[in-house]
């Protein structure tokens, strides 16, 4: 049984095409919330787009057009709350947890 005490969300890297936004598809399909991070804004929009055609769940995907390589830019996403308030269940890509690693280690 699921915990509904916390929504299960994933924030998915490189989200705006190949494997990034197939998997964002599928956990989105799979009713999980979604951060879809990448540095192309349109390409992030039109997999939210997908998402509502597929799925009615639209109000389940944030984009958050980000360099995850670039740990300032990371950084300023968390302090500026763009994540503030969310439960992590999952995070794809090393590339965000790298740059967490560096975030926590300064």
């Amino acid at each position: 049984m699921q915990n509904t005490s916390h929504p299960r969300v994933a924030v998915v890297t490189g989200a705006g095409s190949g494997i990034g936004k197939a998997t964002a598809l599928t956990l989105i399909g799979d009713g999980w919330q979604v951060v879809l991070a990448g540095r192309r804004a349109a390409l992030l929009d039109e997999v939210r787009q997908t998402a509502q055609e597929r799925f009615d769940a639209a109000d389940r995907v944030l984009c958050v057009p980000t360099d995850v390589t670039d740990a300032e830019a990371v950084e300023r996403r968390f302090k500026h709350g763009v994540f503030r308030g969310i439960h992590f269940g999952a995070a794809e890509n090393d590339a965000v947890d790298n740059n967490q690693r560096q975030i926590n280690a300064e």
